[in-house]
C-alpha cells in the first residue's frame, strides 16, 4: 500500500497546522499501518480521510 508519497494535511478547529516532511511521513505511516489489516480495504487506495471530534457531555 506504500506506492508513492502521501500528502498529509492536519487541521485543528479549521486552522491548518503546518507539518514538516518527517511528521507528514510519520502520520501517513501510522494511519496506513492502522488500516492495513482491515477487511474490504481497496488494494491501492488513493485517498484516506480520518476525522476526530470531541463529544460534548
Amino acid at each position: 500500500m506504500k506506492n508513492g508519497e502521501w500528502m498529509v494535511k492536519l487541521q485543528v478547529d479549521g486552522e491548518e497546522i503546518p507539518l514538516n516532511p518527517f511528521v507528514r511521513s510519520m502520520v501517513a505511516s501510522i494511519i496506513l499501518g492502522m488500516i492495513s489489516p482491515l477487511k474490504r480495504l481497496p488494494e491501492k487506495p488513493t485517498s484516506i480521510t480520518v476525522k476526530l471530534w470531541k463529544l460534548e457531555k
